[in-house]
């Protein structure tokens, strides 16, 4: 089946030939990426009329990108076939065609919730090409006057570019402006029992006493599991798995997989052993049923009661996801690979992950033995422990083995993440409404 292709373009081989018209002059360049004929043309249309219809200048100057750097975003849009302007997007349709397109995609719902706040700031009935950098960056100065952090407002405005992104590409805009996003604070990883070897220990005992077993349930699975909270409210029974069989190995051990993901890209990972202790007290044999049918604001709500009862209120980094961040920081700690953490947290930047990386030096005790044998201190005691050490001389297979029975541990033994033998977890505690 051929599509049409837009006016003003046809086929050259495997390229694109895009042609303007202007005082009966002719003017026409070969592009590779058909998605791009509408600003080539419009870019053609705009040399064109500054060339006063000469087709030798026009091109010299289409070639000059220096032509374009002062060219307003409304000017160039200006120039854009007659075709796009009529049918281009106001917001609110471009608003629409996101959430319909983000609905297929199973797209979580704090993504539509800041696509709706930009909607409201810009009004649904305003022209995509009037969102210009202007306007986008008064948005931003906006949204920081009321206090909203870099990350938030970098959120918002990511909205607003994937609906004009979606716009571009059924041609219904012609390009996205460029702005600068807000540049993140790295702010430095705060994990549970950082401070407090027994925080994790206080967190729980706090939810038994308190009678709320769920919300206790769904803190050692965070712990333990390293998931994001949307992952583990769409946990359903269907998800376990306790006689999963290693085909490379043979050997059985519970995972979980998770289906719905931030990234889209499901992942099946190792439970612990308290993490199956507390999926089997909630299993019912339906394999459709939620084994968490909550959402992130009913475990947020208690865990304010936790912050102001363990005095953390002002402790910034003290969230819900702070059990991520410990889940991570934990495995790293144990001389678990970095490539094997991003595998388990389901980061699919390894940039996501390389933040805990400084929590394990020792993997650069190497480097520093050839620092210390070119400057002639070859035995140079740079390790300070007996398991550094065997790295230190070189042993690759030890610490090879050091590190497999760590994740052995993970997988058979219970997560090394959070180690408490005096809470006693009730048996007759009754599941909340």
């Amino acid at each position: 089946m051929t599509h049409k292709l837009p006016t003003g373009v046809t086929r050259k081989g495997k390229k694109f030939l895009v042609s303007v018209c202007y005082r009966r002059k002719r003017l026409s360049v070969s592009i590779d990426d058909l998605s791009l004929a509408n600003v080539t043309r419009a870019k053609l249309n705009l040399a064109m009329e500054k060339a006063h219809g000469d087709p030798k200048v026009a091109r010299e100057m289409y070639d000059n990108e220096d032509v374009y750097r002062d060219v307003s975003y409304q000017d160039l849009h200006q120039h854009a076939p007659m075709s796009l302007r009529k049918k281009e997007w106001t917001l609110g349709e471009a608003h629409d065609a996101l959430i319909a397109f983000w609905d297929r995609e199973g797209c979580s719902e704090s993504n539509k919730y800041k696509a709706r706040i930009v909607l409201r700031y810009f009004g649904s009935k305003t022209r995509l090409s009037q969102i210009d950098t202007e306007a986008i960056e008064k948005y931003m100065d906006y949204a920081k006057s009321l206090g909203h952090a870099n990350a938030t407002i970098r959120k918002n405005v990511s909205a607003l570019a994937r609906m004009m992104s979606l716009a571009v590409e059924r041609g219904r805009l012609l390009v996205i402006p460029r702005f600068k996003r807000p540049k993140l604070k790295e702010n430095p990883v705060r994990w549970i029992g950082q401070h407090d070897p027994k925080e994790a220990e206080k967190i729980e005992n706090l939810f038994l006493n308190w009678g709320m077993k769920d919300h206790y349930d769904a803190f050692v699975c965070l712990m333990d599991l390293g998931v994001r909270q949307c992952e583990l409210f769409h946990m359903k029974e269907g998800n376990i798995s306790f006689d999963f069989v290693d085909t490379a190995t043979g050997s059985k051990f519970p995972v979980v997989t998770f289906w719905k993901t931030k990234n889209t890209h499901p992942r099946t990972i190792p439970m612990s052993t308290r993490v199956c202790e507390v999926i089997k007290g909630r299993m019912t044999g339906d394999p459709d049923k939620w084994l968490f049918p909550y959402d992130n604001h009913w475990f947020k709500t208690q865990w304010i009661r936790v912050r102001q009862r363990l005095g953390k209120m002002e402790d910034k980094g003290f969230t819900p996801h702070i059990c991520r961040h410990t889940a991570a920081s934990k495995l790293v700690q144990s001389g678990v690979p970095i490539k094997v953490v991003q595998e388990f947290l389901g980061h699919r930047d390894i940039k996501m992950t390389l933040r805990y990386a400084h929590l394990a030096p020792t993997n650069l005790i190497a480097a520093v033995d050839v620092i210390n044998k070119v400057n002639g201190n070859g035995n140079a005691d740079t390790a300070y422990s007996s398991d550094t050490k065997k790295y230190r001389e070189g042993d690759k297979a030890e610490i090879n083995k050091l590190v497999n029975t760590e994740v052995k541990n993970i997988i058979e033994q219970g997560d090394p993440i959070v180690h408490n033998d005096t809470t006693v977890r009730p048996e007759d505690e009754r599941r909340l409404p």
